[in-house]
């Protein structure tokens, strides 16, 4: 993904997904999926919002802090990219599912500002919200769109990496 295309843009998240009372994002009828990581305390503060759309079209909101020198400075870049054909064709057959049963958090253990993965996904006109916290054994599906949703999540771990070291 080091050559892919990107195309700096400004946009507002909140055009995308709103948070509504309830305490569930709902995502823009526009939109397959948004995807929000954060790193917790760490020395990079790393935060990755990706935000997919209909016609597989990407905008990602990147955040994090560098060091120069014993200073940190925060870097802030938004852009529109391809993506990963791994998490095309991943993303494609969660949302070809004739249901999606997912929980709305995944995890078997508890940290206190530890990493944390957030996902909406459209499908069939419902904005499923689901978290993702700490693993210490790899989950197991109970269902298609839970193995799916671990595959995607497995590939939007590794390009997110890319995206920050490029």
């Amino acid at each position: 993904m080091n050559n892919c295309h990107r195309t700096l843009i400004n946009f507002n998240p909140k055009d995308i997904q709103q948070l509504y009372a309830t305490g569930y994002y709902v995502l823009h009828p526009d939109y397959l999926l948004s995807y929000r990581y954060s790193d917790g305390f760490t020395e990079r503060l790393l935060r990755v919002d990706i935000y997919i759309d209909v016609l597989l079209r990407c905008k990602v909101n990147l955040e994090y802090r560098k060091k120069k020198g014993a200073e940190y400075a925060t870097v802030s870049k938004q852009f529109e990219t391809d993506m990963p054909d791994t998490i095309n064709i991943l993303l494609t057959q969660l949302t070809e599912q004739e249901a999606i049963n997912l929980k709305h958090y995944y995890a078997d253990t508890q940290m206190e500002d530890a990493s944390q993965t957030d996902f909406v996904i459209n499908h069939k006109g419902k904005s499923h919200n689901v978290g993702m916290g700490i693993f210490i054994k790899k989950p197991a599906p109970e269902n298609e769109a839970e193995y799916l949703l671990f595959q995607l999540t497995a590939a939007l771990e590794q390009w997110r990496e890319a995206l920050y070291k490029t």
